[in-house]
């Protein structure tokens, strides 16, 4: 008896791992804006798709190991103790699969917004739109 009731016990548990909530598109955007803003390389590749593709101004960057690199250089850029500056303005879904996030740079004039394209609750695609002096890595 004791043996069933652990057994159950296991099961209910288990069961409850298997329902957990999963994150809505705006959820899993947001984890990984926050991600980037902290300079956060594990949580800024996690959500994309192995063959993800990201448009930039002037380049294409496909693939999620040539993300992480884009993000490393970048991140490389600003001092060890700082984040990256951006406001996110806020988060918001525009279509079915479509999320988009306006920000702006709290230490310099650049303002921008990153359009999301995601399925099965990974990004496919990106795009960032910019305004002001664009201070990419690799230009």
């Amino acid at each position: 008896m004791k043996r069933l009731g652990i057994a159950m016990i296991a099961a209910l548990v288990a069961s409850g791992c298997a329902h957990a909530k999963e994150l809505s598109q705006v959820e899993i955007v947001t984890r990984h804006m926050n991600a980037v803003n902290n300079k956060d390389i594990e949580g800024a590749v996690a959500d994309y798709a192995d063959d993800a593709v990201m448009i930039l101004p002037g380049k294409v960057v496909e693939g999620k190991e040539a993300l992480r690199a884009l993000f490393l250089a970048g991140f490389a850029r600003v001092s060890p103790n700082e984040g990256l500056g951006m406001a996110i303005e806020r988060t918001f879904q525009e279509g079915k699969n479509i999320v988009s996030a306006p920000w702006h740079k709290t230490n310099e004039p650049l303002n921008g917004i990153d359009k999301f394209y995601l399925r099965d609750g990974k990004i496919i695609a990106q795009a960032v739109f910019l305004s002001g002096q664009p201070p990419m890595p690799g230009n």
